[in-house]
């Protein structure tokens, strides 16, 4: 194995760890009472970072991203759209073509409020059907219709200077959030967040 791939894998593995220890701290647990998934496959523009989903014992979640340096910054923080503009200002972003709108969005949701869920698409739509009579269990009749209806693309628009993304997000809690966010080509200025459908309309198939 050459060196190259041996250090990849190093690094690897201590910014694990130090994610562990970021949402440890965040949690005032103990490190060993976390458990760390890396999402760079599903994060490939982040390139300066690496990226973990961390988990407690009580499957509370977040995202835990880690420089090169080694300097770990969990997500969502109370200022929600800071954080989020400094990562994508380290990483080169330029908002809002650097991103397909459907990443943007996942950007957006993710980073903001926090993992769980997916963005709604006709894709998402096809990716579901062996999935579809769990999602629908508490309807099954115009379940399957209802969702659908919310399987939309992300909606991007411009004017002038500025841009405006418009998207539909199934969260882990069974309900479907509305999501729209505007800024420049330099950063997030403004998002907002509203229920779509309650949480409870659809059963989420996934742990």
């Amino acid at each position: 194995m050459s060196n190259s791939v041996v250090s990849s894998e190093a690094t690897t593995n201590s910014h694990e760890e130090i994610a562990k220890r970021a949402a440890a701290a965040f949690w005032h647990c103990e490190p060993k009472d976390t458990f760390a998934q890396s999402l760079s496959a599903l994060y490939p523009w982040l390139h300066k970072h690496s990226i973990f989903l961390v988990k407690n014992i009580k499957h509370v979640k977040i995202l835990v991203v880690v420089s090169q340096e080694g300097v770990a910054t969990p997500f969502p923080s109370a200022n929600a759209i800071g954080p989020l503009n400094g990562l994508l200002e380290s990483e080169n972003i330029q908002l809002p073509d650097s991103l397909s709108p459907e990443k943007l969005s996942s950007a957006i949701r993710a980073f903001t409020l926090g993992p769980g869920g997916f963005v709604a698409s006709p894709s998402f739509w096809d990716a579901q059907q062996r999935s579809l009579k769990m999602w629908t269990t508490r309807d099954p009749t115009g379940g399957p219709a209802l969702f659908h209806k919310y399987c939309q693309n992300p909606v991007l628009s411009r004017e002038g200077q500025h841009w405006k993304l418009d998207f539909y997000y199934f969260n882990d809690k069974g309900g479907v959030e509305k999501w729209s966010a505007s800024g420049d080509a330099r950063e997030v200025l403004d998002i907002d967040s509203s229920p779509a459908a309650p949480d409870g309309t659809f059963v989420f198939p996934y742990g």
